[in-house]
């Protein structure tokens, strides 16, 4: 379904006059302006008046429309919970030529389709209630995870020093990085880390 539209003409019967078919409109969607420039080239500014500026967003607010130019611009209705009034208001020039084209929206969002979201997912879960209604969680503590690293750090160390270096030095090297590795391995499983 394309959106209603609205034409407005720009210097149609009078330099720098505005007018709009139809001057008003009632609708509870977006529709388009399709501007048509007779005159000059100029700078059309349209924007939603302070009534429906926070439902009202017009894509283009200040087009440039060259002389037998004909443009469109989108205006988005947003969602809204009652019927509205207010206006989309155009000028030129500065503001010297203005026109409004009276904006009524209706309907709202219907009770029947409204989502109720609980109040509870408002907030994050305390530390002691698990986020998922009491499932439990394993964590792996970062100490744990630091030990971890550090463990394969020596392993490859060790085993890189002892690729590369011969000798009595290295098998005591070797021997150091094992029994802290074994270390290591100890305080995770017993959990003291």
């Amino acid at each position: 379904m394309s959106p209603q539209t609205i034409a407005v003409h720009v210097d149609r019967y009078d330099e720098g006059a505005i007018d709009s078919t139809p001057p008003s409109i009632e609708t509870d969607r977006s529709f388009d302006l399709h501007v048509t420039n007779h005159g000059e080239p100029v700078h059309l500014h349209v924007r939603a008046d302070d009534e429906l500026a926070d439902v009202v967003s017009v894509a283009e607010t200040n087009p440039y429309v060259e002389s037998g130019e004909s443009i469109t611009i989108p205006v988005r209705v947003g969602a809204h919970e009652s019927d509205r009034s207010g206006a989309v208001e155009l000028s030129t020039r500065f503001g010297a030529n203005t026109a409004a084209i009276d904006l009524t929206l209706t309907g709202g969002v219907d009770p029947d389709d409204r989502v109720d979201v609980d109040e509870r997912l408002a907030s994050p879960p305390d530390r002691g209630e698990s986020a998922d209604d009491g499932a439990e969680r394993r964590s792996v503590p970062t100490d744990a995870l630091a030990l971890a690293g550090l463990v394969v750090l020596a392993l490859v160390v060790g085993i890189g020093a002892l690729s590369i270096v011969d000798g009595p030095a290295a098998i005591l090297g070797g021997l150091t990085v094992l029994a802290g590795v074994l270390v290591a391995g100890y305080l995770l499983a017993s959990g003291d880390a």
